[in-house]
């Protein structure tokens, strides 16, 4: 069986928050890639370019108010979560789950 739980507002907000510091990590590393303009660094730097333009979007996505956020579970997955990851399947307050 399948559980599925609409991520609240606050952890919308989180998940954005967190993907806004990934994006400027992101961009000080191209920046750091531009001035050693170093062998290789054109692969790492296509793949950078192309992970900040998802991260732009999946920032807005997770901004957007009117986008509601689904998680989908199974229940086995959900009832060994713990184990698997070291911490507690995250309880949301006011979310039935």
């Amino acid at each position: 069986m399948t559980e599925v739980i609409n991520l609240p507002d606050y952890s919308k907000k989180v998940v954005a928050e967190a993907l806004v510091l990934y994006k400027k990590h992101i961009e000080t590393t191209l920046d750091l890639i531009d001035e050693a303009n170093g062998l290789g660094t054109a692969i790492e730097q296509e793949h950078l370019n192309y992970l900040h333009f998802d991260l732009i979007g999946l920032i807005g996505v997770f901004k957007e108010k009117k986008a509601g956020i689904e998680i989908r579970i199974d229940s086995i997955a959900r009832a060994t979560f713990s184990g698997t990851h070291g911490v507690d399947f995250p309880l949301w307050y006011g979310v039935d789950v």
